[in-house]
This record gives C-alpha cells, sequence and structure tokens, in this order.
C-alpha cells in the first residue's frame, strides 16, 4: 500500500455508506500472509461497517466507490479478517458509514496481518479520507 500521500473527500450524507480502499501488492519473499485485522487509524465521525478483500482482476483499484456503483470484482468480496494472501494483489477495502455531523475524518486505512513465522506486522495506506455534505 502506498504512494505518494494525499486526501480523498467523499460527499457522503449523515449515516451514508461508501467504500475506502487500497491496493496490497506483497513484495518478493512475503508471501503469505493472513489479514488480522482492517481498520481505520486515528477515525472521527466514520463508523466501519465490514471489512473485505476484493480481487482487482484487471479492473481499478479501489480507492472510493458507492454502493450504488460497484467496481467490478465487488460481487466476488470476501471478508478480509483471516484472508491468506499470496503474490497476487488484491483490494483491501472498508464499507464506512459517515456517523458525525461535524468533521469526518480518518488519516489512514491500516491492515494488521501475520506472516508465516508468526511475527504481526501492519501497513497503513498513504491517503487520508474525508466525509463531508460538500467537498471542495
Amino acid at each position: 500500500m502506498g504512494g505518494e500521500p494525499g486526501t480523498i473527500c467523499a460527499p457522503v450524507p449523515l449515516n451514508g455508506d461508501i467504500v475506502f480502499g487500497d491496493v496490497i501488492a506483497l513484495v518478493d519473499g512475503q508471501a503469505p500472509v493472513t489479514i488480522s485485522s482492517v481498520e481505520l487509524v486515528d477515525a472521527v465521525g466514520i463508523e466501519v461497517v465490514g471489512s473485505y478483500v476484493v480481487p482487482v482482476d484487471g479492473g481499478s483499484p479501489i480507492m472510493t466507490m458507492l454502493l450504488t456503483e460497484p467496481t467490478a470484482g465487488w460481487s466476488d468480496r470476501r471478508r478480509a479478517k483471516g484472508e491468506t494472501l499470496g503474490a497476487q494483489p488484491v483490494n483491501v477495502a472498508l464499507q464506512v458509514q459517515r456517523s458525525g455531523a461535524g468533521e469526518s475524518k480518518a488519516a489512514a486505512l491500516r491492515v494488521t496481518y501475520t506472516t508465516e513465522d508468526g511475527a504481526t506486522h501492519y501497513d497503513d495506506g498513504s491517503t487520508s479520507l474525508r466525509l463531508a455534505d460538500v467537498c471542495p
């Protein structure tokens, strides 16, 4: 996960849902890993509804997605917790709900995983999320 740091602002009404994600591409020798959790870092006014692994399958990476306009592969999503990842890149995505009437934000998406030797690691994405009535 990663890339250049940035912020995504998505116009989401109070109690509205959106999907926020990133692509995980493991480096040689790192796979396989098992996902322990996917969460938001320093979230304010945003609740996690579900965490998923979604095949990339030549489609676009999921950064944000409206549930009314799902991307290719969304119907093939699997619960992230306990999912074992190999060398193929996958989307890791959170379905989130804007629960705060004021500023709703998260610093990053965090994936915590365990390697074959039992060591636990985490990786934070480089994109922060802001949910608002209107985005600039």
